[in-house]
C-alpha cells in the first residue's frame, strides 16, 4: 500500500481544463506481506541412499535413491511419507510409470500393470484416516476418491478411460476443492468429482503420503511432485502499467492442467476511481500449462476520472477450466502521480540529461520508489527512458540565466503541454533545487497567468 504525504495547489488550467499541481510531495512507502499459497515440491534427484528431504518410508519397502532417477517403491502398498499439512484447497502434480507387472490378486489380466496414490492430511505413516486420497489400482481400473465421513471411511469412483501404466511416464495432475470435489487428469483424460457429501470439517493428520497402490511386485516410478496448498488458485497478476496515457494493462498468467481438451480461460476485475473494470480472455484451444494473456482497458472510455493523487486499487485475477472458476488473492497496485524536477543554479540546462548525471542516487531511488514492496506497477520514468508512461520530469531552463518568469514559462508548458498530455494525471508532483524553489513560487503566484490554488492532503 502506498500513501502519500503532499502539499497540493489546484488551479483553473488553460483552454478552461482543471489543472493541479502538487509542491514539496514526500511519498511515503508501506507495506504488507500478502499472504501466498505453501508449496512443495521434489524432484527425487539426489545421490544414492535414503531418500531425504524429509521422507519417511512406510507400508512396505522402497528401493535406494538412485542418483538422477525418480523415487522407485517395491512392493505391494510401498511408498512414502511426510509431514505438509494442506489446507484446502489443493492442487498436486506428478509423473507416474510402471515395470510391474500386472497385479497377481487379477488372474484375468496378465499385461504390464501397476497403480497409483497420493493422501493428503494422513494421521501416520500410511494412507489410512487420511482426510482425501486419489488412487488406481492400475490404469484402466476406476480413479477412485477416499474420504473420512462421520460414519466412517467413504469411497467413490469414475470409470477409467485411460489404458494401463507401463514403461512410459505418465502426467498426473489435479486440484481438490473445499468440499472435496475434485478435477483429475491422467494422461490426456480429464475426471470430474462432484462435492462430497458429509465430509469430516477437521484433518486428522497433516501427513503427504505418495504410494503405489497395487499388489503386484514393481517396480513403480515417481517423479516430479508438486503440492500446493490454500489459496490454491494458480491465477496471478504479473504486471500493472499504463500503455499509453489513457489505457491501463493488466498482464495475468495462470497454471492450468495438461489437458488439451479442455476450455481455459483468465478473468480480472478491479476498480479505478470508483468505477468497476473487468474482462475475460478464453485461452486458444489446446492451451495447457503455464498460460499469460493481458488486459487492456480505455480509461477516457470508460469514464474513469483523471487522477489527481496516485491512484491505488487493487486487482483480483481469476482462471477458469471446463466451468471450475476461482480467483487468487486481491493483489495492490498503483499508478503514480507525476513527478517534476526543478534543478537549481549550476546544473546546466537542466532537463533529463542534466538531472540524471547530477543525481544519479536520486534518480535511481525514484527510479526504485516501489523497491521490494508487494505493490504492483511502474516506478518513476523520465520521457527519455523506454516507457510508454512517463512519470519523471526534469524542468530544462537555463538554471543560470534564465529570469524566475522565464522559468515559470517553461514550467507551464512542461505542466499543461507535455505532462497534461503523456498522462491520464490532473496532478504533478513538483520537487524543487534552490533556485527551482523560486521558479515553481513565480509559476503558482500566477506571474505569467492564472494562479494556481494550492491545497494540502
Amino acid at each position: 500500500m502506498l500513501s502519500a504525504s503532499q502539499y497540493s495547489f489546484f488551479g483553473c488550467g488553460r483552454l478552461g481544463y482543471s489543472w493541479i499541481v502538487v509542491a514539496f510531495a514526500l511519498l511515503v512507502l508501506t507495506s504488507s506481506t500478502p499472504t501466498y499459497a505453501q508449496s512443495f515440491s521434489d524432484d527425487f534427484n539426489r545421490p544414492d541412499g535414503t531418500i531425504g528431504n524429509g521422507w519417511g518410508v512406510g507400508m512396505g519397502q522402497l528401493c535406494p535413491m538412485v542418483n538422477l532417477r525418480p523415487l522407485v517403491p517395491t512392493e505391494q502398498a510401498g511408498g512414502v511419507y511426510r509431514s505438509f499439512p494442506v489446507t484446502l484447497p489443493v492442487k498436486f502434480s506428478f509423473d507416474f510409470r510402471s515395470e510391474s507387472p500386472h497385479p497377481s490378486c487379477d488372474i484375468n489380466n496378465t499385461l504390464p500393470g501397476g497403480g497409483w496414490l497420493i493422501a493428503f492430511n494422513a494421521p501416520g505413516a500410511g494412507y489410512a484416516g487420511a482426510q482425501i486420497e486419489f488412487f488406481q489400482y492400475y490404469g484402466s481400473q476406476p480413479v477412485v476418491r477416499q474420504y473420512q465421513t462421520s460414519a466412517g471411511v467413504f469411497a467413490d469412483s469414475l470409470p477409467s478411460a485411460s489404458p494401463d501404466f507401463g514403461p512410459a511416464f505418465v502426467h498426473i495432475s489435479g486440484t481438490v476443492n473445499a468440499d472435496l470435489s475434485a478435477t483429475l487428469t491422467i494422461g490426456s483424460v480429464t475426471y470430474n468429482f462432484g462435492p462430497a457429501p458429509n465430509p469430516l470439517a477437521t484433518a486428522a493428520g497433516s501427513n503427504l503420503v505418495l504410494s503405489n497402490s497395487s499388489c503386484g511386485g514393481g517396480p513403480f516410478f515417481f517423479d516430479n511432485l508438486s503440492v500446493v496448498s490454500g489459496g490454491g488458485c494458480q491465477a496471478s497478476v504479473k504486471s500493472v502499467l499504463m500503455s499509453d496515457s489513457h489505457t491501463v494493462e493488466l498482464d495475468l498468467a495462470g497454471q492450468f492442467s495438461d489437458n488439451p481438451l479442455s476450455s481455459k480461460s483468465l478473468f480480472v476485475s478491479t476498480a479505478i476511481g470508483g468505477v468497476p473494470l473487468s474482462g475475460v480472455l478464453p485461452l486458444p484451444s489446446g492451451a495447457t500449462g503455464t498460460q499469460s494473456q493481458s488486459f487492456f482497458f480505455d480509461l477516457a472510455a470508460s469514464s474513469v476520472p483523471r487522477f489527481t493523487d496516485n491512484a491505488k486499487f487493487s486487482v483480483t485475477a481469476g482462471m477458469n477450466e471446463n466451468g471450475s472458476a476461482c480467483t487468487n488473492t486481491p493483489q495492490d497496485a498503483i499508478v503514480l502521480l507525476p513527478l517534476a524536477i526543478i534543478l537549481g543554479i549550476g546544473n546546466g540546462d537542466g532537463g533529463d540529461v542534466e538531472f540524471t548525471n547530477e543525481f544519479p542516487k536520486l534518480k535511481a531511488d525514484l527510479e526504485d520508489a516501489l523497491g521490494t514492496l508487494h505493490v504492483l506497477g511502474e516506478s518513476y520514468r523520465l520521457k527519455s527512458d523506454p516507457t510508454a508512461y512517463p512519470t519523471l520530469y526534469a524542468l530544462a531552463y537555463p538554471t543560470a540565466k534564465a529570469s524566475f518568469t522565464d522559468g515559470a514559462i517553461a514550467l507551464d508548458f512542461l505542466v499543461f503541454f507535455q505532462i497534461k498530455f503523456l498522462t491520464y494525471a490532473d496532478a504533478v508532483n513538483i520537487v524543487t533545487h534552490s533556485k527551482g524553489g523560486l521558479v515553481a513560487r513565480a509559476f503558482l503566484s500566477g506571474s505569467i497567468g492564472v494562479p494556481q490554488r494550492v491545497s494540502t492532503n
